[in-house]
Formats: C-alpha cells, sequence, structure tokens
C-alpha cells in the first residue's frame, strides 16, 4: 500500500533504527554527557528538598505532625 514517494521516507528512517540496534554505542556515547548532568540534577535536588523537608519537621512545634508540617494532608 506504499508509494514510491513513501518508501523513500521511510528507507531512512529503518535503515537508522536498524544501526542503532546492531550498533547503539556511538548513539550511547553521544546521549551520556546530557543523562550524567540531569541525573547530577535531579540528584541534588532530591537531596536539597530532603534537607528542606528536614529542617521544617525539626523546626516544627512538637505538637504538629509531620503530615501537617510536609503539607501531606492536603
Amino acid at each position: 500500500d506504499l508509494t514510491l514517494r513513501e518508501r523513500l521516507v521511510f528507507l531512512p528512517l529503518l535503515v537508522l533504527i536498524f544501526w542503532m540496534g546492531v550498533a547503539p554505542q556511538p548513539f550511547l556515547d553521544r546521549m551520556q554527557p546530557a543523562l550524567d548532568r540531569t541525573l547530577q540534577l535531579t540528584n541534588d535536588r532530591a537531596a536539597a528538598a530532603g534537607r528542606f523537608v528536614g529542617q521544617l519537621v525539626r523546626d516544627a512545634d512538637p505538637t504538629t505532625t509531620t503530615t501537617e508540617v510536609t503539607g501531606g494532608g492536603q
């Protein structure tokens, strides 16, 4: 059902998909710096959020529950 024009459009896509399946390392090497940076940012933000919530809990009035301090009950 594909016309010649449609086949010519799909051919480079199929070649690229096949190439990525057979030899993925060049693609992975190219992505690695961005993935490392994203992972570092995510870890930094998670650690900062944990410190922030921990500080809120420590500073909270002893009669206040953790759910009320972190906003988990809203």
